[in-house]
Order: structure tokens, then C-alpha cells, then sequence
């Protein structure tokens, strides 16, 4: 499934691969809970807990492929390469899903003393959905989620695959790199602390600064009770597994004369090709911020923001028939 198998770098050194083993058994712990599909997929209650899974993967996930430049893995695997995104374009579909913000009163106040009124008037908002990687939308409001990586395409090196644009949101773009972050940075373990969903008197415009704008971007719409980024972090950890599964088997369980077997027995039988069924949920009322206003209904806005999956391929228009 995996197409070309990894395989030990021949100067790995055995502490190396030690510290390699313990993330994969982190990250193996995680994934053994996606076995559970009746809790972690249940309607009523199981988006929490698979939430928790994938801020458990997150950690393992930086620690190998992010820290360093992920160095730790580079130095375990030889010849690193990864399959890219990609997948048929024919399954771009646009969505698109609307709401209105209510108008809300906010009295600040001032290290001097002093207090202001800040009014957010009600304005309406729009998302376009385009074509997401690993996203099929199947139904009106329901998707399909599976891998977003083209098993079949020739691998790429690790830092061209960690370059990848993965999701474009207006003018902000999101790397492999910088998705698999933002979820270990505010969600996994140690995570910084969140800003304030509602932030009054900034522009919508001026949304596209910094890494904690990006975070609110990136969580703008729920594919299920999953955030785009959320998925890539699922899906990379996933793929991940399937390729430490194929190395262990090949390896007669020692890497470099380290025990490699309780590894093999933990990641062995885990499933690796995960699909969902999911609802597309709007969860920006949130966090969108939409300009600040002293007059209930000045400077109404009506803000459109746009995500999609995109790269030079997949952007061209397609080729006129002769």
C-alpha cells in the first residue's frame, strides 16, 4: 500500500535509534485507540476523544519529523523520501456555508483608568470550501475523509515534502510543516496557551499575522469534529506507521542492535488506512473577527473567506481540447 519501503540508515547510531523506537511506541499508543471506533466515532459524544488522539500523535509527530528539521528521523531512516499530497481532481466540489454574527457591546478598560465602548455590529460572513486534499464531498453537507497523500506518485525528499502547501485560506497559506506544528504548538503536550476566541478591534484583514491567526484560520471549519490541520496531523501519523510497520517486518526485530520487537508487537496490527464518514461543521462564530464600530451597524461587513488545497498542478486550468 505504502509503495517503496524505508529502510536503516547504514550509520545510524543505536542511541538514535533508541530515542526513534520511543516516539514510535508514543505514537503507536495513540493510534491503538483509533481500534475503538465504537467511542471514537460515536456521534454522541466520541469527537472528544478522537480529538485526544490526535494531540497524543502530535507530540511524537514533532519530536520526529519537526524538531531539528527532523533530524532524529533523517538520521534513522536512509534515503528518506515521502509520498505527496494529491488525488483525482475530479473530486473538487465547491461548498459553501453562510452565518450571521450577532452585534455584541464591549466596554474595555485602560491601565490610565479610562474606558471604551467597542460595538461589533452584526455582519454577515460566508466560507467557500474548494477542493481539499483527502476530502470528498459526497453529499450536500457530508464529506468523506481518507488519506490526503497519492500513494501512487513517486516519493519526494522530506524537506520538499514538509514544504508542501497543504491548505490555502484567503491569502494564508499552510505548509505540511507549519499544519503538523500548529497542532503540537497549541494542542499537544506543553502547548502554549490559546488567545481569546473573540478579539475586539482588529480587522478582519488583519487576520493574516501571526502564527495564532493562522491557528484560527486553519480551525475555521470542523470536517466531522476534526479541523483540516487536525486531519494531516491524523493522516501523517498514520503514514508514518505504515512505514515503521514495513520497516520492523523487514528488520528480524533489531535496528542497529536495539530491541526492536516490542515495538513490532505494539504497531503491528494497526490499521493505517482510516476513512470517516463526516459532517461539515461551521465553527468560526468563534472565531472570526470582524472589525470594531462606537455606531451599532457602521461599517458593516460582509467577509468571504475561501479554503482550499492547492499547488501549481492542481491550480492550472485544465488543458483545451483540440
Amino acid at each position: 500500500m505504502f509503495g517503496s519501503s524505508w529502510r536503516l540508515h547504514p550509520e545510524a547510531h543505536a542511541l538514535t535509534v533508541g530515542t526513534f523506537l520511543d516516539a514510535m511506541m508514543d505514537l503507536g499508543s495513540a493510534a491503538e485507540r483509533l481500534r475503538d471506533k465504537e467511542s471514537l466515532f460515536d456521534p454522541a459524544g466520541g469527537g472528544r476523544a478522537l480529538r485526544a488522539v490526535v494531540r497524543q500523535m502530535s507530540v511524537p509527530l514533532r519530536k520526529l519529523c519537526l524538531d531539528g528539521d527532523g533530524v532524529l528521523l533523517r538520521k534513522t531512516i536512509g534515503s528518506l523520501a515521502f509520498h505527496p499530497l494529491g488525488g483525482p481532481k475530479s473530486q473538487y466540489r465547491r461548498v459553501a456555508m453562510s452565518w450571521r454574527s450577532r452585534r455584541q457591546e464591549w466596554v474595555l478598560g485602560f491601565a490610565d483608568g479610562g474606558k471604551r465602548t467597542v460595538v461589533v455590529p452584526e455582519t454577515e460572513h460566508e466560507i467557500e470550501i474548494g477542493r481539499l486534499y483527502g476530502v470528498d464531498f459526497v453529499e450536500n453537507g457530508w464529506c468523506s475523509i481518507h488519506t490526503p497523500f497519492d500513494l501512487t506518485a513517486h516519493p519526494v525528499p522530506m524537506e520538499e515534502w514538509l514544504e508542501t502547501k497543504v491548505l490555502q485560506v484567503n491569502s494564508v497559506s499552510y505548509t505540511i510543516r507549519e499544519a503538523l506544528r500548529l497542532v503540537a504548538d497549541y494542542e499537544g503536550a506543553h502547548a502554549s496557551e490559546l488567545p481569546a476566541w473573540n478579539a475586539v478591534g482588529v480587522n478582519p484583514e488583519a487576520m493574516d499575522r501571526g502564527r495564532k491567526m493562522k491557528y484560527r484560520l486553519a480551525n475555521s471549519v470542523y470536517f466531522g469534529c476534526l479541523s483540516y490541520v487536525q486531519l494531516v496531523t491524523l493522516y501523517t501519523a498514520l503514514y508514518l506507521v505504515g512505514k515503521i510497520q514495513q520497516l520492523l517486518a523487514n528488520s528480524a526485530n533489531t535496528l542497529a542492535g536495539v530491541d526492536a520487537a516490542p515495538v513490532e508487537r505494539s504497531i503491528r496490527h494497526l490499521p493505517t488506512n482510516l476513512v470517516l464518514r463526516a459532517q461539515i461543521i461551521n465553527g468560526t462564530q468563534e472565531m472570526i473577527v470582524v472589525g470594531k464600530s462606537d455606531v451599532p451597524g457602521n461599517r458593516r461587513r460582509h467577509p468571504v473567506y475561501r479554503l482550499w488545497s492547492g499547488s501549481p498542478e492542481w491550480d492550472a486550468p485544465p488543458p483545451t481540447p483540440p
